[in-house]
């Protein structure tokens, strides 16, 4: 099976992409101009697939603020089932909220695995739309993230503000 990749830039950096045909496999932030520089986009009118496509396009909706949850498929298959059972965990943090690295362990059923927990949230392999920047230490301090503790603090802050954003629509909506 190929695998497709494509670096997407936005105001927040550069993401790197893997998708095959039907799956989205990896997002990873690159965290140095050296590693976009390494992997830029070389092919301009290559057709990549449609769910690499509409990743992109909903990764910047959420970037802007303007998307709060994903609908492309995702693929994690390389994980091992402890890792596997924390990713789902993580599909399962709502929007604008966060959750303990204790919290998660408990919900999968190892409530002594905190440690575990923090180290299959940093071998996650799809930032962002396996939203293991929702994850925090257990008095809400922010803690490890594998594409670095600013990117975290910053998608944080846009999911705070986008809530809200929502918050003040629905109340000017209902006239209150």
């Amino acid at each position: 099976m190929m695998f497709e990749k494509i670096l997407y830039h936005s105001h927040f950096g550069t993401f790197r992409l893997v998708s095959d045909d039907y799956y989205i496999k990896k997002i990873a932030f690159c965290k140095s101009e050296q590693e976009n520089y390494t992997e830029q986009n070389t092919e301009k009118d290559k057709i990549f697939p449609k769910v690499m496509m509409e990743a992109t396009k909903q990764l910047q909706e959420y970037l802007d603020g303007n998307r709060t949850d994903f609908t492309v498929p995702v693929l994690c298959d390389d994980g091992t089932a402890f890792q596997k059972a924390v990713w789902s965990a993580l599909q399962r943090i709502p929007f604008g909220e966060t959750r303990s690295y204790s919290q998660i362990a408990a919900f999968i059923g190892r409530p002594h695995a905190v440690r575990a927990v923090g180290s299959a949230c940093g071998k996650n392999p799809v930032l962002i739309l396996t939203p293991c920047h929702r994850v925090v230490g257990k008095h809400g301090e922010l803690t490890g993230f594998a594409a670095g503790l600013k990117l975290k603090e910053m998608l944080l802050q846009l999911e705070s503000k986008s809530e809200d954003m929502t918050k003040e629509i629905q109340k000017a909506a209902s006239g209150r």
